[in-house]
């Protein structure tokens, strides 16, 4: 009699390549970036980006502030050739399939409430859509209960491109969701890939 497939241990094993896949493609891209990106391009980055959050574009940035500039470097900043950072690196390297790399093109840093949490992954619902899903990413549970993370699906959960940023008050929280509230121009995700980095941002501002 023929083996009999086991479809859950079939599906556990195709997302654990596809995962490693994802992240090996995450990595590839900050390689890029801190191997073959103009310097010119990052200073003009630089510049755009403190103009959005409001610090001098001299500062220097702390390991999470950095964080936060690449991710924003990576998908949403747009070059002098009028792409993205992630755009070009496509043109020059091994694509996934293009279903799965559309997700890492349209992904923008999205605002999740924490439910549940272990030293694995986190259980959060997305405050826009409702949707209620589970983060491959360990959480210090002291930390605040809203954050930021820019994700892509995998069958049930999600994974984190760059990390989380957790340390987002109640207040910013209410001033994103106000804010776009109080606009009629534009969409949910557009409205975030073009203002999302204001709301995260925790870093002294020129005005303090």
């Amino acid at each position: 009699m023929a083996k009999v497939i086991d479809l859950q241990e079939h599906r556990v094993n195709k997302e654990i390549r596809l995962e490693k896949a994802m992240i090996d493609h995450y990595e590839q891209l900050m390689l890029y970036i801190k191997h073959r990106v103009n310097i010119r391009e990052k200073v003009r980055a630089k510049v755009i980006f403190s103009e959005k959050v409001g610090c001098k574009s001299s500062s220097k940035f702390n390991t999470l502030e950095e964080q936060l500039f690449l991710n924003w470097f990576a998908f949403d900043y747009t070059t002098v050739q009028g792409l993205t950072i992630y755009q070009i690196f496509l043109k020059h390297h091994h694509r996934l399939d293009d279903a799965l790399h559309a997700l890492f093109m349209v992904s923008v840093l999205e605002p999740y409430e924490i439910i549940k949490k272990n030293e694995d992954y986190i259980t959060a619902v997305n405050l826009q859509t409702n949707i209620i899903c589970q983060l491959k990413y360990a959480v210090d549970s002291q930390n605040k209960s809203f954050f930021f993370a820019r994700t892509v699906p995998i069958f049930d959960k999600f994974l984190c491109l760059g990390g989380i940023f957790q340390k987002v008050s109640n207040n910013k929280i209410s001033s994103l969701l106000n804010d776009y509230n109080n606009q009629e121009k534009i969409g949910w995700r557009t409205y975030l890939k073009k203002y999302a980095i204001q709301y995260v941002w925790n870093g002294k501002t020129e005005h303090e």
